[in-house]
């Protein structure tokens, strides 16, 4: 009778108790990893996304501002070599180069494969940026005068989808 009064008393579980505990624990940790780990990545994505619509718009507003502040402008479809402090050669209707000018200050934005790059000329040396993934509207130019004012139309291409961009102007010697 002791032995019996003795396993009565003995509390624990049993091999297959622990070993179905531990298979359950593995599961639940396994799937919310996996869960955790697919958030992670979406969310890194959505940073990405979000940093570059955010470039794209800083970049749209620089765009507006020079438009509209340039006392001259013109657009080319090449560069044409513009030298600080010298008049601007006649440009096009429609190009992929925008020379926006004022007072001691040129502002060039120039399209090439798939980026948008930003340059600033004071008399010093260049400042230059560059925004990526950039493709134009249906092939088309960048930059164009149609309705008489300055227009630029992009789109950006996200980790999750396709941003349009549009900046219309009006230089100060067209209003």
């Amino acid at each position: 009778m002791r032995i019996e009064d003795y396993r009565r008393k003995e509390r624990g579980f049993t091999l297959v108790e622990m070993l179905a505990a531990v298979i359950a624990a593995v599961v639940t940790i396994g799937a919310a990893t996996g869960f955790m780990l697919t958030a992670a990545i979406r969310q890194y994505k959505v940073i990405g996304a979000n940093v570059l619509e955010a470039s794209h718009e800083s970049l749209a507003e620089t765009m507006l501002a020079s438009i509209k502040s340039a006392t001259a402008f013109q657009i080319y479809t090449t560069d044409p070599g513009i030298k600080f402090g010298l008049p601007l050669p006649p440009g096009q209707p429609a190009g992929n180069l925008l020379v926006c000018v004022r007072a001691d200050l040129i502002e060039e934005f120039a399209y090439s494969e798939a980026e948008i790059i930003y340059t600033s000329l004071d008399g010093g040396p260049p400042r230059s940026k560059s925004f990526g993934q950039v493709t134009t509207t249906d092939g088309f130019a960048l930059f164009d005068t149609k309705l008489g004012i300055v227009q630029a139309h992009w789109n950006v291409t996200t980790s999750l989808d396709r941003v349009p961009f549009s900046v219309y102007g009006l230089p100060l010697p067209m209003r």
